[in-house]
């Protein structure tokens, strides 16, 4: 059981156009011990039978080494219970590995349109909590019972690693006539660009018609040099992502492979693979329809985003359901080292959540040390409704902030997914975190008064 005691998270309005932050609270189950392998949950709807996803990658280009997961969480390993987001980054084995956050996910919830049902798409610490799996899904339309299946989910139980470096020297060497298309770089030949052909031909996909189908989604973005709509590197297309692509937003945007992130990591997720469950949840609980498109990067550099890792994310609804009041989050639980002494906290007008040492001194074996660092989650953009397709002006260019940062902090009681005094990984409840609101005769908060919102406290920062 973990004695980390702080949890938090930020989260962004979507349809309404506002940013909002919430957060829970709970030790993970270990592996082996009760709620760790799904038992016991009758929760879920249309069954494509697709397995967790098992995929890992690391982020390292710069001063920080993170995991990512293709179940929906990240920065850590569920195998072993132990936080991956190592900052500074070891350069050996020798020295102790020091990280500030222990876990992390996505969540999206909303109320759907003319039942007000609570659907939600949430992950925190595995257990039996199942919403994601890997793969991109195919609503052809509405009545398509199976929107994806195993051997699909299982060909894109993988990350897509590129560094600006490799594509940088495949730019040139095409432009120079200097390309062997049997001696692509494999981060570029398999590129998980619409159509790529080289993909298809890879033996997890080839080896079924419904994943070699599955490519030629509109997934990862690329440069066209043909203009024809499919990514085939031998034909000079290479991967694009944050930085080196067109910004619609910006009047002089352009395609600039000098710029942008040195480092990403491309993935898909959905929530259609199979039973959706919940720790707490007995009644049926449907897929959305939600696919999402992961885009972790970083910049190795020599300020401070040396120190930071990115993420943005393309969600999109592919099921029959149209849901309104719809809020993302980035559910977060940071732990600075040694999470025993931690405290936490907003910067309202930046709408940042902080996460910092309750002394000068953070002690034991996984601790900073003296003057110990802070560590901040933040929307640096938030999310940009796909407003062509309503014609509603939505002022994209407006850099949204959080809407509210909740903090929920459990003391020595063995508590649940979500909530502090009983499990709360049920839809109802996600929702209430996700809207920002605390949940109705969850928390004692009068037995426990909050110090510098530490040790038995909530606060909700506006």
């Amino acid at each position: 059981m973990k004695n980390a005691l702080i949890r938090f998270g930020l989260i962004s309005g979507l349809s309404i156009g506002l940013l909002s932050a919430s957060f829970s609270a709970a030790p993970p189950p270990k592996p082996g011990q009760p709620g760790s392998d799904g038992s016991n949950v009758v929760t879920g709807t249309t069954a494509a039978n697709c397995a967790i996803g098992v995929s890992r990658a690391e982020l390292d280009i710069n001063n920080v080494r993170t995991r990512y997961l293709t179940a929906g969480d990240m920065f850590w390993d569920p195998a072993i219970s132990q936080a991956r987001y190592e900052v500074p980054k070891r350069t050996d084995n020798l020295t102790t590995s020091r990280n500030s956050i222990f876990a992390a996910a996505i969540w999206l919830g909303g109320e759907e349109r003319g039942t007000n049902n609570i659907l939600v798409m949430v992950q925190t610490y595995r257990g039996s909590l199942r919403n994601y799996w890997p793969g991109p899904i195919q609503y052809t339309n509405q009545a398509l019972a199976v929107p994806t299946n195993n051997k699909v989910c299982s060909a894109w139980d993988q990350h897509f690693k590129c560094n600006r470096r490799t594509v940088k020297e495949f730019v040139d060497q095409y432009e120079a006539g200097a390309v062997d298309c049997d001696k692509l770089p494999q981060e570029i030949k398999f590129w998980p660009g619409k159509g790529n052909p080289y993909l298809k031909q890879k033996a997890e996909f080839a080896a079924d018609q419904s994943a070699v189908a599955s490519v030629d989604n509109n997934l990862a973005n690329f440069f066209d040099r043909d203009s024809n709509g499919v990514y085939n590197p031998c034909n000079g297309d290479y991967p694009l992502w944050a930085g080196t692509e067109i910004d619609n937003n910006c009047p002089d945007g352009r395609v600039d492979i000098n710029a942008g992130a040195d480092q990403v990591i491309w993935w898909v997720c959905n929530d259609a693979g199979n039973k959706k469950n919940f720790d707490n949840n007995t009644t049926t609980v449907p897929e959305i329809g939600i696919e999402v498109h992961y885009e972790a990067f970083a910049y190795a550099s020599t300020d401070a985003t040396n120190d930071m890792t990115f993420l943005r994310q393309k969600i999109y609804n592919k099921g029959s359901y149209i849901l309104d009041k719809t809020y993302l989050a980035q559910w977060v639980d940071p732990d600075l080292g040694n999470a025993g002494d931690d405290y936490v906290g907003c910067d309202v007008l930046r709408g940042l959540g902080i996460c910092y040492n309750g002394d000068e001194n953070d002690e034991g074996a996984s601790g900073y040390g003296e003057n110990p660092p802070a560590v901040g989650v933040d929307f640096f953009r938030g999310p940009f409704p796909d407003d062509h397709l309503d014609n509603v002006d939505w002022d994209l260019d407006c850099a949204l902030k959080s809407k509210a940062i909740f903090f929920a902090i459990h003391g020595d009681v063995a508590i649940g997914t979500v909530a502090c005094t009983e499990s709360a990984a049920d839809t109802v409840i996600f929702d209430h975190y996700l809207f920002g609101a605390f949940t109705k005769n969850r928390i004692d908060w009068a037995a426990n008064q909050a110090i510098r919102i530490r040790a038995g406290a909530a606060a909700r920062c506006h």
